[in-house]
């Protein structure tokens, strides 16, 4: 058992090394996979910097970054929706505070007027 390959053996029976070997496989197949991956970011970084750099040689100011808010439509319409239910709740609010507060006050002048 402890000289078979960790794949044929249940999990719940693998020894000490099949697990190690295992964990090694998969910590093997991860690096492989984000290697591509920080290659390409760094890459494209080095390109940005490539052209922020060029850009800065011909004397051009660094750009100021847009607000993600101020572009993007469906942050523009989640803020929308959310000003919306504020406004919702504050006229909800304002119906139901004067029955919160006037009928206990009305109930209370009742129950006195009965109880004297």
């Amino acid at each position: 058992m402890a000289d078979q390959d960790w794949r044929e053996v249940p999990w719940h029976k693998r020894t000490k090394e099949q697990r190690r070997a295992r964990f090694a496989e998969a910590e093997a197949a991860r690096k492989e996979k984000f290697s591509g991956q920080r290659a390409a970011l760094a890459e494209q970084k080095q390109a940005v910097d490539e052209t922020w750099a060029r850009s800065r040689s011909e004397g051009a100011a660094r750009p100021q970054k847009v607000a993600r808010s101020r572009r993007d439509p469906n942050v523009q319409a989640y803020r929308a929706l959310r000003a919306q239910a504020w406004m919702s709740n504050i006229q909800l609010g304002l119906m139901l505070a004067p029955i919160v507060i006037v009928l206990p006050v009305v109930v209370g002048f009742v129950i006195f007027v009965l109880v004297n």
